[in-house]
């Protein structure tokens, strides 16, 4: 399988990834900069955003700290990091648990 999605909220595009036979390349948007070594680049985006490059080659990375850091995303595609700060970390991942 090959492909491309994007993951679009109600204010902007946070997450997009390219799916390839191996691997799942992509990026997520932030309201902050998330310094992880599963992160291959992040790079400021606009003055309130960052974006993270990843590279996903085992389906075992979508753990709770990477669903947590879509949820982060998911808030970037709502707008409400123009708002408000945006919400813990663990109110994406607490239903996982």
């Amino acid at each position: 399988m090959k492909g491309q999605v994007g993951l679009r909220g109600s204010h902007r595009t946070y997450a997009g990834a390219v799916l390839k036979p191996r691997a799942q390349e992509g990026y997520i948007d932030a309201a902050r900069h998330i310094d992880s070594p599963r992160l291959r680049r992040v790079v400021p985006y606009t003055k309130r955003l960052w974006a993270h490059q990843f590279w996903i080659t085992e389906p075992s990375a979508f753990d709770p700290e990477f669903v947590g850091w879509i949820g982060e995303s998911f808030d970037v595609g709502e707008g409400r990091h123009l708002h408000k700060p945006i919400r813990s970390l663990n109110r994406h991942t607490e239903r996982l648990g």
